[in-house]
């Protein structure tokens, strides 16, 4: 088998026993304990959490590498998603001394990869909070669909965007091995898994912040007919 494969297999058998752990954490979490034992199933299942989504990234990148990455199209909230990867990073940011800001509103509804996207988000967050310093802030901030044309496609658009007041880094270094690391799948598979959906990935440096990673995603797949 190619690495590729192999990353593929790993990742399968990773995933069972994890998922195994969480779901006797959720389990444990209702039951009659202590708010104390409460608080350590809680580092248990966040932590079960983490690495499932270490293994998605790693199944994710094992399917870019060997070509095969195709995304798994469902009617997707990506409002949920987002607010799900603030929960999830949150404590993280906490000890770090970041404060993370969302805007989210209550609901942006598109078609797309659930897993996949919700891999970019936390990728992105999480690698703002890493490099942000204590005292800072990182701001996730999803913009429910507009109307536009964007590389001749007449779409409607959802855009992403994760700020934050750290230093300015160059694109270039928002990779996972670079000396800025963070980017859990690197700022390179995050743009393909997106351009896979249709849409694009920015990084810009706007006045009085760090860096800006703009997410730009089609409402529906370029080869699915807009609905009213």
């Amino acid at each position: 088998m190619s690495g590729g494969d192999d990353l593929g297999v790993v990742g399968h058998e990773l995933r069972s026993p994890l998922s195994a752990v969480i779901g006797y954490a959720q389990l444990l979490r209702v039951s009659d304990l202590s708010e104390e034992q409460r608080r350590h199933v809680e580092v248990i299942e966040r932590n079960g959490r983490r690495m499932l989504r270490l293994v998605e990234e790693l199944l994710v990148s094992a399917r870019l590498a060997a070509g095969t990455f195709e995304p798994d199209r469902a009617d997707t909230d990506l409002a949920a998603l987002a607010s799900g990867c603030v929960t999830d990073l949150t404590p993280a940011a906490r000890t770090a001394g970041v404060a993370l800001v969302p805007l989210i509103p209550d609901q942006v509804r598109l078609s797309g990869d659930p897993e996949v996207l919700a891999l970019a988000i936390d990728s992105l967050l999480g690698a703002a909070v890493r490099r942000t310093p204590r005292g800072g802030t990182v701001t996730l901030r999803v913009e429910p669909p507009a109307d536009g044309v964007r590389d001749g496609s007449d779409h409607r658009w959802v855009v992403v965007e994760v700020t934050d007041t750290g230093p300015p880094v160059p694109a270039g270094q928002l990779g996972g091995t670079g000396p800025v690391r963070g980017v859990a799948l690197g700022l390179p598979v995050v743009a393909a898994t997106v351009a896979a959906h249709g849409g694009s990935v920015a990084v810009d440096h706007p006045p009085g912040a760090g860096t800006r990673v703009t997410i730009t995603l089609p409402v529906q797949s370029p080869t699915e007919s807009p609905t009213e």
